[in-house]
């Protein structure tokens, strides 16, 4: 069972990554290496999102997702397969989900 999954992002030079917490919560990450960065910030960036407890997405996610980290990743990358659509899903869905920009990364 992996505690983390890469997702697949729609734009070039850009890699997304979803990962539980070591207390159970979700952490996406979206790592733009990209030459828009290149251009606008000198050098790559990251953004990193967090959400503490999974509790209210329990009721919009299958059954299944509470088997397993894999489980839970799938149920979650078939709502979105990529970060920034996922962190908007988990937004609609009333989860706190907090943001961290990493202009340095």
């Amino acid at each position: 069972m992996s505690a983390e999954r890469k997702l697949r992002e729609p734009l070039q030079g850009q890699t997304g990554w979803l990962r539980l917490t070591p207390l159970g919560g979700l952490e996406i990450e979206l790592y733009d290496y990209s030459s828009d960065a290149e251009s606008w910030f000198g050098h790559d960036v990251a953004w990193v999102w967090t959400v503490e407890t999974l509790e209210k997405l329990w009721e919009h996610l299958p059954e299944r997702a509470r088997y397993s980290s894999e489980a839970l990743f799938d149920a979650l990358t078939e709502v979105a397969p990529d970060a920034r659509g996922l962190v908007r899903w988990l937004r609609e869905k009333g989860a706190p989900v907090a943001e961290k920009f990493d202009s340095w990364a």
